[in-house]
């Protein structure tokens, strides 16, 4: 039981000091975790470019 809480405990401790880094990093560099600059929103302008351009090639039958 004691093993199993020390364990826990670390796994905890790692992602916590993960969570504050990364948020850390995201705040000093200007982003926000929602809104129009967010990770969210280049990823996805990235991958809707991609999509945007096939289903145009799509409906133009090549």
């Amino acid at each position: 039981m004691l093993h199993t809480l020390k364990k826990s405990r670390i796994y905890l401790s790692i992602f916590l000091l993960a969570f504050v880094l990364l948020n850390t990093i995201l705040f000093i560099t200007g982003f926000a975790p929602f809104g129009n600059k967010s990770l969210a929103i280049m990823d996805a302008s990235i991958q809707y470019l991609d999509f945007f351009a096939y289903w145009k090639d799509v409906l133009l039958g090549r």
